[in-house]
């Protein structure tokens, strides 16, 4: 049984599909940024956004907590192939779910901001790019859906 949802998010996709989920499955949800304690013994699955790979606030959660699952947001199409490489990057032992997020590019700051904008405009330069994500790196998007969680609500309910 899962006790939490921790999550960390980065522009608020995350966080919002953390409280739809809460809200479906019946368990509290918390920011990885404001929990003070949380009993390490307590099941919790862990959301956060995806960065180049990595995991938003996996490598801290994984020394704090027992988790059950983690779910990646991003945006992304999900794909085994991108799950595959989550996983590996980042060493994920648990189960593991993906979920399209979006981008919201006024939301970015800094580092990531430049980023996401040189990966946009290199993307423009190779047509055989898919237009979708070009449109995406160009415009942003949002992806949330309750229709994303059903794999996960069906996981907990079997848990």
């Amino acid at each position: 049984m899962i006790n939490s949802i921790v999550y960390k998010s980065n522009t608020g996709f995350t966080e919002k599909y953390a409280k739809m989920l809460s809200e479906e499955i019946n368990v509290p949800v918390y920011s990885l940024d404001n929990i003070n304690k949380l009993d390490k013994n307590k099941k919790i699955i862990f959301m956060g956004s995806v960065f180049a790979n990595n995991i938003n606030g996996y490598k801290k959660a994984i020394t704090k907590f027992n988790i059950k699952a983690v779910i990646a947001v991003g945006m992304a199409e999900p794909s085994k192939e991108n799950d595959k490489q989550l996983k590996e990057t980042n060493k994920i032992e648990s189960d593991f779910f993906y979920l399209q997020g979006g981008l919201d590019k006024d939301k970015l700051k800094g580092f990531k901001k430049i980023i996401i904008n040189l990966i946009g405009k290199s993307l423009e330069k190779k047509p055989e790019k898919d237009q979708k994500i070009i449109n995406i790196f160009k415009n942003g998007g949002n992806f949330i859906s309750k229709d994303n969680l059903k794999d996960i609500i069906n996981w907990h309910k079997e848990k």
